[in-house]
């Protein structure tokens, strides 16, 4: 019961699985490390007789060196700094490194992998400007990185790496490859579905809409016009599409006002029919392919699972993945 509370309440371990799952099926490595809090501490270094935590001192930050006054001994210099670890379960967290911010030295005599973070911009502007809230949470070895211009080395054990293992003869210096190299083709064709399903609905949802007067069939004399006929009895080009503009301009101020046309009109739509022109099938029929391929059963994707049927997807799945 202790451990189950350690990671699930205080660790979070499930935020910390899926977010190593996500990294690992994207780009094909994760790096993580479980970082410990602390507080960090400042002493006068002149009397030895006045320390607090460091967000408590009204400090300058200079040439990465503390400079303050001490209220015991009124003296102003440069402070000493030194961090107490706690034993507060609640703040310890699982720190995500991003794969792009990191750099592998690989010794293939050995198959050992030597880990470097190269720090930021972001980071490395904030620490050079004295944030307070960087300086009060960094610890101190990444300062030092940042002052020396290096990059952060990892002791042994100090970070995971979860890599998808890359087939034998590619030098990859260390890093894992994602699985969807191997379905390049298959996503390609998918990609091509989708634009192509794209296209469509922006060309075929939202239907075109047309208004005409509406003719009626000549009586009389044969040969005679109909003097009813709107073509003949009406400007086309001047009344009734002037007529016709002004009742749809204020049809959108007023949706229910009711609005007087000179002849009849007659209402058509062109388009409109993308639901039959959508290739749903073969689209389903990639995306069953491309998750069958990659080990992930295709029920999790559509979450329609059976009882019967749960069981073996789960072994399978097991199965698949039990490299991790």
């Amino acid at each position: 019961k202790k451990y189950i509370e350690f990671l699930y309440d205080r660790v979070r371990v499930v935020a910390a699985l899926h977010a190593a799952a996500y990294d690992y099926m994207s780009v094909g490595n994760y790096f993580g490390s479980l970082t410990a809090p602390f507080t960090r501490y400042l002493m006068c270094k002149a009397c030895k007789n006045y320390q607090a935590p460091i967000d408590q001192i009204n400090y300058e930050w200079s040439d990465y060196k503390f400079i303050a006054k001490c209220p015991k001994c009124h003296r102003r210099g440069e402070w000493h700094r030194w961090e107490m670890y706690n034993q507060d379960q609640t703040k310890m967290q699982m720190k995500r490194w991003s794969p792009h911010e990191m750099e592998i030295k690989y010794i293939e005599t050995t198959n050992e992998r030597i880990y470097f973070w190269k720090l930021n911009p972001t980071i490395r502007a904030a620490i050079k400007r004295g944030d307070q809230d960087y300086l009060k949470s960094t610890p101190w070895v990444i300062i030092e990185c940042v002052k020396n211009n290096n990059w952060l080395k990892f002791g042994p054990n100090q970070i995971i790496h979860l890599y998808n293992e890359p087939p034998a003869g590619w030098r990859t210096g260390g890093w894992g490859i994602p699985d969807c190299l191997q379905l390049k083709p298959e996503l390609y064709q998918l990609q091509v579905c989708r634009r192509h399903n794209e296209a469509i609905c922006h060309e075929g949802i939202i239907p075109m809409k047309f208004l005409s007067p509406q003719t009626t069939s000549k009586i009389g004399v044969p040969g005679a016009p109909n003097i009813m006929d709107p073509s003949v009895a009406t400007s086309l080009s001047g009344n009734f599409i002037t007529s016709l503009q002004q009742a749809l301009s204020r049809r959108r101020n007023d949706p229910y006002g009711v609005h007087v046309l000179p002849h009849g009109v007659n209402y058509q739509q062109i388009g409109g029919d993308a639901k039959n022109l959508v290739p749903k099938d073969i689209t389903d029929q990639n995306i069953d392919y491309v998750l069958n391929a990659a080990g992930i059963p295709v029920n999790f994707y559509k979450a329609d699972f059976t009882t019967q049927g749960a069981p073996m997807a789960l072994r399978a799945v097991q199965s698949s993945w039990s490299h991790l």
